[in-house]
């Protein structure tokens, strides 16, 4: 029977490592663990066959190591090291593991001026695509201008070139307000029309849960669809059961402050709904892609102009 000493638990923000990796055992601290793990992180080396170092100074038979890797902004997974012979070899992972696609790059971060939360300015959406900050900004409600959420808009990196030829971007024009309340013609709506990935990160300020956010997203929605009058009754009915469906695929716990919702269009223009890592639905629907995004986009009264403004000041610096 082994005798277990447990150490405390360490959080750190770095993504999962494979479990297959196997850690010699040899004199050094905690520290010198994980960072030269992150260190190897950072520069791209792969699986690591060297993870770290670790030395637990007591002569006990075997001893128990708890950590947890941070992805997105909670707990992905949590690995129990033990030892064997003069190796420490990862065993397994905790059945607590749940994926997380979206992991952010906490290094790089851009920070929203008014709350001064710092978000990510790279993350990596699905199929390992690689997003690239745009603008941010902040929504607020009422007079009182109370902070609901950080908005971030991203693009992937691989369809940058694609939109620089696109030769359609003028800043001016996308800031310029319409003579009418249909946007449908706006150069925002345009670029959203582009085959690309284009993602919404959504990171409540305070909590609040799915019901809130859903809610919110759909008076987004149905009010833009009341100004649509060039649609058909079989195109409005399509667009009402998309929306339908949004609402009945949101999340439905609650929504923590410093946790982050990933809301993609994607080329084909469906649109991806996760939240923390977990894919909660996939719209089949470009309308309903399109005109979410748009209502941070429009200039007709956008759901934050901080963000209006930033994402068209982003977009510059990109397309230029």
């Amino acid at each position: 029977m082994f005798i277990t000493q447990r150490i405390p638990r360490i959080i750190f923000k770095i993504p999962r490592i494979n479990p297959n990796i196997i850690i010699p055992k040899q004199s050094s601290s905690f520290f010198s663990l994980f960072h030269n793990y992150h260190k190897s992180y950072k520069n791209h080396k792969g699986d690591l066959k060297d993870f770290g170092k670790f030395n637990s100074n007591n002569n006990s038979n075997s001893t128990k190591l708890l950590f947890i890797l941070v992805g997105s902004t909670t707990a992905v997974t949590a690995a129990e090291i033990y030892k064997n012979k003069n190796k420490f070899i990862l065993l397994e992972e905790s059945s607590n593991y749940s994926p997380s696609p979206n992991y952010e790059n906490y290094e790089e971060t851009t920070e929203e001026p008014e709350s001064k939360i710092k978000i990510p300015n790279y993350i990596t959406l699905y199929n390992e695509t690689r997003a690239r900050l745009v603008g941010l900004g902040i929504r607020t409600v009422s007079f009182l201008k109370l902070r609901v959420y950080i908005i971030g808009m991203y693009i992937s990196k691989d369809d940058i070139e694609l939109l620089r030829n696109w030769n359609g971007w003028n800043k001016e024009k996308f800031l310029s307000a319409d003579n009418d309340n249909n946007d449908n013609n706006s150069l925002a709506y345009e670029l959203l029309s582009q085959p690309v990935v284009i993602a919404l990160r959504i990171e409540p300020v305070r909590n609040t849960n799915g019901q809130h956010l859903r809610d919110g997203f759909t008076r987004t929605l149905t009010n833009r669809l009341q100004n649509e009058h060039h649609l058909n009754e079989s195109e409005i009915e399509q667009i009402l059961e998309a929306i339908k469906e949004f609402k009945s695929k949101f999340p439905k716990t609650s929504i923590k402050a410093g946790t982050s919702m990933i809301l993609t269009k994607q080329k084909d223009g469906n649109l991806r709904m996760e939240y923390e890592g977990k894919l909660y639905g996939m719209i089949e629907n470009s309308w309903i892609s399109k005109n979410l995004f748009m209502g941070y986009l429009t200039s007709n009264n956008p759901i934050s102009k901080e963000a209006k403004n930033s994402i068209a000041e982003g977009f510059d610096k990109i397309l230029k």
